[in-house]
């Protein structure tokens, strides 16, 4: 089984989860990077069918080659470039056809990547996405009188977010992603973020909730609000609605049943917040809060804003109040390991902190010396060799913690999303718990019946490994040809 938790970076599915409805020219697209990315590229695939496109997950077939790219860190501008690459050539050998790069790495190295690709036929920046459809209008033309496209089309950063566009949903099993803002207004020594997505613009809780019921009616049951900061939603909105006040109107969704967050910057929050958790039962005991490091000087040179006694402070309240209201909480974070002046005393200081905090879920990346962000002129630079050895312990000592966690699951009855055929084998059904987001964290492998994909399933736990579980179905679930 494939390790979960050791990188964030995954990449979904390619294809969407229904067709368009107008059939015409067929797209590929490869959508890298992060679930923001991931919202931009069923954006993009939305467009493209009111085009006229429909969607093929052969690239050999397509007469439009479309990659989103990520450029995070370096290992995702790699893949990235080395993505772009593959599909031009698959361009060459079918002799016809388009592609057209977008996302991150197009929005910050647009002009670089114009002279150095000749072999693309359009960039596309992060918001760029609803110039895709006169894109291919020109390309397919006829064009008479019309000035050229040019190649590079970068996005406003400071642009508000585009509401109205149509979006195919690529996720699978009743869930999707809502991204509730763009970009960030921190100033972390290390992230590219806020200078590629640009400051936070966060959307009103009516455009929120709309599309909420729209991703309702085409079946889903799982948001994942998603977000540079969840935390300071509403903070550039005049009326200054706070996160509880959106939980609170999306918990009134009918149909919807969980409600899954994802990435809270470790702010304190007002009681409202957690009243409104507690007491929603469609919210889930889960929050994905990263911290980065455990080392007051560390979180002071990462320009995080807190120290790690008030972070201590926080999670306490948080198991508190939230554990005894819903039977527990499920704790994510990510560490930041091999930022410079990073001292073997800091890293023992957060080898320390998991050990105590035990969080169910953890990620670990690799510093990334990354050009205009603060931490790149900084001295004491740690060699990338012993950066990937602190990764690799930190993560062998999560591995342990997360594996006594699975295991005290066995004999435990638990309420399953069932997203369908795994990753792994196509003869295994996966699904995932209320502790488990979707991608990032571990799954439930399902025996016994089959249950319909969307639906939500009380399962018995029979078996556990370091990050995934093993649980039976009961034989009087509808199976899933009878559902």
């Amino acid at each position: 089984m494939a390790k979960k938790g050791e990188h964030e970076r995954r990449r979904g599915p390619d294809s969407p989860s229904k067709e368009p409805l107008t059939k015409g020219r067929s797209v590929f697209l490869l959508s890298l990077g992060c679930p923001k990315n991931r919202v931009d590229s069923e954006l993009l695939l939305g467009c493209l069918a009111k085009e006229g496109y429909s969607v093929t997950e052969r690239p050999e077939d397509a007469d439009l080659l479309l990659v989103n790219t990520c450029a995070f860190i370096e290992p995702a501008k790699e893949e990235s470039i080395e993505a772009i690459l593959k599909l031009a050539r698959i361009k060459d050998s079918n002799g016809d056809g388009k592609l057209i790069v977008t996302g991150c790495l197009a929005q910050r190295y647009g002009s670089q990547l114009e002279e150095e690709l000749p072999e693309v036929d359009h960039f596309l920046g992060t918001n760029s996405f609803t110039d895709i459809g006169r894109i291919v209008r020109f390309e397919e033309g006829p064009h008479e009188g019309t000035r050229p496209l040019p190649r590079l089309i970068l996005s406003d950063p400071k642009a508000s977010h585009v509401e109205g566009y149509p979006r195919i949903r690529s996720t699978a099993g009743g869930s999707a992603y809502l991204r509730i803002s763009e970009g960030c207004d921190r100033s972390c020594s290390y992230c590219v973020i806020p200078s590629i997505r640009g400051p936070q613009r966060s959307r009103t809780i009516e455009s929120l909730v709309e599309e909420a019921r729209a991703l309702v009616e085409d079946g889903v049951v799982e948001l994942n609000l998603i977000a540079q900061d969840l935390s300071a939603y509403g903070r550039d909105i005049p009326s200054k609605p706070h996160l509880a006040d959106l939980l609170r109107e999306l918990g009134g969704v009918e149909g919807l049943h969980w409600i899954r967050m994802l990435y809270a910057y470790p702010s304190p929050m007002p009681d409202a917040f957690f009243d409104v958790w507690a007491r929603n039962e469609k919210v889930l005991p889960y929050l994905d809060i990263p911290l980065q490091h455990a080392s007051d000087s560390m979180l002071r040179l990462m320009r995080r804003g807190s120290s790690i006694d008030q972070v201590r402070r926080d999670l306490a309240k948080m198991r508190k109040i939230i554990g005894a209201e819903k039977g527990g909480l499920t704790l994510r974070t990510t560490f930041l390991v091999g930022h410079p002046k990073e001292t073997s005393d800091d890293f023992d200081r957060l080898i320390d902190f998991v050990e105590e905090m035990r969080f169910e879920n953890v990620g670990v990346f690799v510093y990334s010396d990354e050009e205009g962000t603060a931490a790149f002129d900084m001295p004491e630079k740690v060699p990338s060799s012993l950066a990937e050895e602190r990764r690799a312990r930190l993560m062998e000592t999560q591995q342990r913690i997360s594996a006594e966690h699975q295991a005290k699951m066995i004999g435990r009855r638990l309420d399953v999303l069932v997203e369908g055929v795994s990753e792994e084998s196509d003869l295994v059904i996966q699904g995932r718990h209320a502790g488990q987001a979707p991608e990032i964290d571990g799954v439930v492998y399902l025996e016994g019946q089959t249950p319909r994909p969307g639906s939500i399933v009380e399962v018995e736990i029979t078996d556990s490994h370091a990050y995934d579980l093993i649980g039976m179905v009961p034989e009087e679930f509808p199976q899933a040809d009878d559902a």
